[in-house]
């Protein structure tokens, strides 16, 4: 899987162990919230999205 935003690959089975060793955060302008959400919300969340082919190393196992 992939970040859209900050380009991020992963295994689907190893975004939980990545998400927990390190507090990467996405980038702040890839918010999908309102305007009043948009001031009180601190955290960005990944936009993970399934590619078929994967190109680049998994930054958690590095295979």
């Amino acid at each position: 899987m992939k970040c859209a935003a900050c380009k991020i690959i992963s295994h689907a089975s190893c975004i939980s162990v990545l998400m927990e060793r390190t507090q990467l955060q996405c980038k702040p302008t890839f918010r999908d919230v309102g305007v009043r959400q948009y001031r009180e919300q601190t955290k960005t969340t990944h936009h993970w999205v399934h590619r078929r082919t994967e190109k680049g190393k998994c930054k958690q196992c590095g295979k």
